[in-house]
């Protein structure tokens, strides 16, 4: 955010409560009280330079509305999704590991949009990354859960690893993409925000607990579901991918991350949730 403001960007956010709005204002950010991504859209169409959205807000109704406000305008349109949301065929250096057909849906929207000539980029965030806008990151969830339960877990030996990526990094990738959009007419569309380096569930969930005070345990799979309900397969995962040709690309070399900044960020946004 203050990089985008340095830049000269107004930055607005939907903002659906009032804790929210005044933490916005405070960010330097001018809040839409009370209103959906939809109702924000409508609200900024016609005068808006560019959007960020989280793919994992559009519905059929707002990528039709997506689609007609930024047809035929140039306009950058930059979708955040995660490491975790892959479709299965994909392989090369720049994306993850397989997972489920159920994560094609950022990949979809994209293509759609592209379909129609739209200037957009996708960015793929590591999955510990916390979603500042929607609250819903999966480190978010994590959270939330072991505030919840009283303690944080991981599955059997938690021997799983996932991606990580300094929230300052992502913060950096996300504004050299937004300016490529609106300088220039880039050839890579899709754009891997992790740092070449991961952690094990496990080790993830025990900085969860320290960051929190609270205990970390390893739970059985056949008991995993009561713990994290729709989290329980993506917990099983290995969601690793590179960000080689990132770097290379926008010339961005993220260091090695501090979980730690994350959580921070994460828990003090859910606080607003």
């Amino acid at each position: 955010t203050d990089q985008l403001i340095r830049l000269g960007h107004q930055i607005y956010s939907p903002a659906p409560t009032q804790p929210s709005a005044d933490h916005l204002r405070h960010l330097g950010v001018t809040p839409l009280f009370n209103s959906t991504v939809e109702q924000a859209l409508q609200a900024t169409a016609t005068t808006f330079d560019a959007i960020i959205i989280d793919t994992a807000t559009i519905n059929e109704h707002l990528l039709n509305l997506l689609t007609t406000a930024f047809k035929d305008t140039n306009k950058p349109l930059l979708l955040l999704s995660s490491v975790a949301n892959q479709p299965v065929n994909i392989t090369h250096a720049n994306t993850a590991q397989p997972t489920s057909m159920i994560f094609q849906i950022a990949e979809n929207i994209q293509q759609q949009l592209l379909d129609h000539h739209i200037n957009t980029a996708l960015i793929r965030l590591a999955p510990s990354t916390a979603n500042l806008e929607t609250h819903q990151g999966v480190l978010n969830q994590l959270v939330t859960l072991a505030t919840k339960n009283g303690y944080s877990a991981y599955i059997g030996p938690g021997l799983n690893h996932w991606n990580v990526v300094d929230p300052q990094d992502a913060a950096d990738l996300i504004t050299l993409v937004l300016t490529k959009l609106i300088t220039d007419h880039p050839t890579m569309r899709q754009f891997n925000a992790i740092a070449n380096f991961s952690l094990t569930t496990k080790s993830i969930a025990i900085t969860i607990g320290n960051f929190l005070h609270l205990p970390t345990v390893s739970i059985a799979p056949t008991i995993a579901s009561q713990y994290f309900g729709e989290l329980t397969h993506l917990m099983t995962l290995n969601l690793t991918a590179s960000s080689t040709q990132t770097q290379q690309y926008l010339n961005w070399h993220p260091k090695t991350p501090d979980v730690s900044k994350s959580l921070a960020v994460s828990s003090y946004f859910w606080a607003f949730a």
